[in-house]
């Protein structure tokens, strides 16, 4: 793009070369910081660029090939996914010997003590955060019976039971909004189980449907869930211990009930990721049999 529109060196006059674009790109002096002995300092200039534009394309550069520039970027699944729980900089992803995957702290702010850590470590933890969302097929069953009562409890009273209680409710109406949430749900029940098997882009959907957002600090994951999920894992632990809490499920409904912006965003893309790759997320009698023998799994109170 440059060499079409004209720009040349000055003093040779050559056409601009794919070396000086990439010192363009990698000079974080654009960014509003600047390097001096091996150290990062803050710029008092206006930045060109914001740190998390300079964080991508320094992703996007690293995730080339070494040996061509112009080779297909690689796709990393928690790329864009992670902060650096030290100075909140974007965690990124770079290919070692051609095989492995490392993510580290892209250290916009300067040196960070946070060490790599493989993609499959990674991977583990976010196993982790995702089995707070576990749920048998029966409990979950359950569940889904207590969201309608709820639900047609409150219908009841206002004289809709009909529509709420119709087969296909029409896209967008609180029927379909209830019946879609609750499907999302149930992707996010046995999301620990199906994540490893996925194909990279599918992993980063699901997790992108499912977290708000995560750091990683000193060896650990932080994972903050999105609604409804937050509420959902508050449901499974709590019951967990002492049996149903009807508090919890009722904020649950209310939720799916009049579902945010935000919500329905979530349903949407869960809904279009069934249309186009047309592929169930959601649990089958395989994905049940192994959650009963997951270690980790202990059978909800009656």
């Amino acid at each position: 793009m440059a060499r079409k529109v004209g720009m040349r060196y000055q003093r040779s006059g050559r056409p601009i070369s794919v070396s000086t674009v990439h010192g363009l790109l990698r000079n974080r002096l654009y960014a509003g910081s600047f390097e001096w002995l091996g150290e990062i300092y803050q710029g008092i200039h206006e930045p060109l660029v914001s740190a998390d534009i300079w964080d991508a394309v320094q992703q996007t550069l690293d995730s080339r090939s070494a040996t061509n520039v112009r080779a297909k970027p690689l796709f990393f699944p928690f790329t864009g996914l992670i902060r650096c729980g030290h100075c909140d900089c974007a965690v990124v992803a770079q290919m070692q010997k051609g095989k492995y995957i490392y993510y580290h702290c892209s250290g916009f702010r300067g040196k960070c003590p946070e060490r790599y850590v493989r993609q499959e470590v990674l991977e583990e933890h976010f196993l982790d955060l995702l089995r707070k969302l576990r749920c048998g097929r029966q409990e979950f069953e359950d569940i889904r019976s207590d969201l309608e009562d709820v639900r047609s409890g409150d219908a009841f009273l206002s004289g809709q039971v009909t529509s709420l209680r119709h087969p296909h409710p029409l896209p967008g109406t609180p029927g379909a909004l209830l019946r879609d949430g609750i499907g999302l749900l149930e992707m996010g029940r046995t999301a620990h189980l199906q994540l490893t098997h996925l194909p990279d882009k599918m992993k980063r959907q699901i997790l992108d449907l499912v977290f708000q957002r995560c750091s990683w600090a000193n060896g650990e994951l932080t994972g903050h869930f999105n609604t409804p999920f937050d509420i959902f894992a508050d449901y499974m632990a709590e019951s967990a211990g002492r049996g149903r809490t009807s508090a919890l499920m009722t904020k649950l409904s209310d939720a799916l009930r009049h579902a945010t912006p935000e919500i329905r965003l979530l349903v949407g893309r869960y809904n279009a990721m069934h249309r186009t790759r047309g592929v169930d997320l959601r649990a089958n009698a395989d994905d049940d049999r192994n959650f009963r023998s997951d270690s980790g799994f202990r059978r909800l109170a009656a």
